[in-house]
C-alpha cells in the first residue's frame, strides 16, 4: 500500500495514526500484509514481531502524552489549590503570635530541643509557624466541600448512625472531612500519603497543621472528585436497571 503525504492530509491523519491503523487490521486479520512480507514462515513470523514492537512503541508514546495533557489540566489546579493553602496558612500564621508559649513537648514534636527563652525571634517565629494549625472548616469551605451531603452509607462507613440532619453543625465539618479522607486510606501515594484514623481524629480536635495545607487540600479535592465519580456511576447503573425494567413491563403489556 502506497500513500503519500498529501493523501494522510486528505484522510486527516498522521502516519503515525496511519501505522496504527495498519498494525491493528493486519494483526486482527482484516487486512492481509503485503505479499513480499509473508513469502515464508521466517518473515511472517518478521512481521508479526514488528507489529508488536510497533504497537507497544505506541502505547508508550500514548501514555507519555496522556501524562503530559494531565500535567498541562492540573496547572490551573494547582495554581487554585496553592492560593487557598496561602489563604489558611497566612491566617493561621497571624493567629500563631497571640497563642500562650509553646510547651517543650510540642517544641520537640517539630524537631526544636532548645528552651523557648533561649530561642532568637527569628526561630521563635520559624517555631510557631510549623506549629499553626487551621480548623478543618476552613479546609473544607477552601475546598468547596463544606456543605456536602453525605449519603447514608457514607455515614455508616464511618460508624455515624445519626441522620444527616441530627448532627450538630460543629460536629459536621469532621465527618466530612472523616468520610473525605476514608478515601485517601485507599488513594494514598507517593505524593498524597493516606492518613491513619488517629492523625484524623488529632486534626479533627486540635486542627491541621498548615504547613500541610497544600497536602491536605489535594487529599480532600483527591477524594471527592473520587467520591462524585463512584456516585454518578450509581446514578448511571440504577438509571440504566430502571429503563430495563420499564421496557420489560412496557413488552409484558
Amino acid at each position: 500500500m502506497t500513500c503519500g503525504s498529501n493523501h494522510l492530509s486528505s484522510v486527516g491523519l498522521s502516519p503515525t495514526e496511519l501505522a496504527n491503523l495498519a498494525a491493528h487490521l493486519v494483526a486482527s486479520n482484516i487486512l492481509a500484509p503485503p505479499p513480499h512480507l509473508v513469502a515464508g514462515d521466517r518473515r511472517e513470523s518478521d512481521f508479526k514481531r514488528i507489529i508488536d514492537e510497533t504497537l507497544a512503541f505506541i502505547a508508550l508514546c500514548a501514555d507519555a502524552l496522556h501524562s503530559r495533557n494531565e500535567c498541562v489540566r492540573q496547572a490551573p489546579e494547582r495554581q487554585a489549590i496553592a492560593a487557598s493553602a496561602e489563604k489558611i496558612k497566612t491566617k493561621a500564621y497571624e493567629a500563631s503570635h497571640n497563642m500562650p508559649e509553646p510547651t517543650r513537648s510540642a517544641l520537640a514534636g517539630i524537631g526544636e530541643d532548645r528552651n523557648w527563652e533561649s530561642l532568637s525571634n527569628d526561630a521563635r517565629s520559624a517555631a510557631r509557624k510549623k506549629l499553626a494549625r487551621a480548623p478543618i472548616g476552613e479546609f473544607l469551605q477552601e475546598a468547596n466541600v463544606s456543605q456536602m451531603l453525605p449519603t447514608e452509607k457514607e455515614l455508616g462507613s464511618i460508624g455515624e448512625k445519626r441522620s444527616w440532619a441530627s448532627i450538630p453543625q460543629d460536629e459536621r465539618s469532621n465527618s466530612i472531612f472523616r468520610i473525605l479522607t476514608n478515601h485517601m486510606v485507599e488513594l494514598g501515594s507517593d505524593q498524597i500519603p493516606a492518613l491513619s484514623d488517629a492523625t484524623i481524629t488529632e486534626y479533627g480536635a486540635e486542627g491541621v497543621p498548615v504547613e500541610i495545607a497544600e497536602t491536605i487540600l489535594w487529599h480532600l479535592k483527591v477524594s471527592n472528585d473520587d467520591r462524585q465519580g463512584a456516585l454518578n456511576l450509581e446514578a448511571a447503573q440504577l438509571r440504566t436497571s430502571w429503563e430495563e425494567a420499564s421496557i420489560q413491563s412496557d413488552g409484558r403489556r
